[in-house]
């Protein structure tokens, strides 16, 4: 619910012990409507998904989204070969 009320406005993960994220999230019809890929710093800063399609100002409508997470933890174990895979829902 990215409406500014600081209550779930984000889709974000807990990225504390993660050396590296991927994070794609597509339409119902396909449309990659966003992406991110970082480390160290540029992890570190991440903020999520705020319900905008490709990082521009327009909002992506309500609906189910599908989400592709590839991840590797300080541990060195490596998340991306059993990718996290799953349905947000996005309310306005």
């Amino acid at each position: 619910t990215p409406d500014g009320d600081g209550i779930n406005d984000m889709f974000k993960l807990d990225s504390r012990s993660l050396r590296y994220l991927s994070v794609d999230i597509f339409s119902r019809s396909g449309m990659r409507v966003y992406s991110f890929y970082g480390e160290g710093e540029l992890l570190r800063a991440w903020e999520g998904w705020d319900g905008n399609v490709n990082a521009t100002s327009a909002k992506a409508s309500p609906g189910v989204y599908f989400y592709i997470i590839k991840a590797l933890g300080w541990d060195d174990i490596e998340y991306d070969s059993k990718e996290q895979r799953g349905f947000v829902h996005l309310y306005r």
